[in-house]
């Protein structure tokens, strides 16, 4: 991707891990939030149904308790 490009969606593709503060409001208001891997995404699916972004897990993991 070359610079000042949009990145194209992949909807349903992988569940991200994000800070809570941030989902609640973000779902309703249809704005996007950041994952720990960096994505911005729209929080409307169901993320149960979806993998969990690697990238996400491995971060998560490297939080302390």
């Amino acid at each position: 991707m070359a610079n000042n490009e949009l990145a194209e969606s992949e909807p349903g593709q992988f569940a991200h891990y994000t800070h809570r503060q941030h989902l609640a409001g973000n779902t309703i208001d249809g704005k996007a939030v950041r994952g720990l891997c960096g994505v911005y995404f729209v929080p409307t699916q169901d993320h149960d149904a979806m993998p969990c972004c690697p990238i996400c897990q491995e971060r998560l993991a490297e939080l302390p308790s």
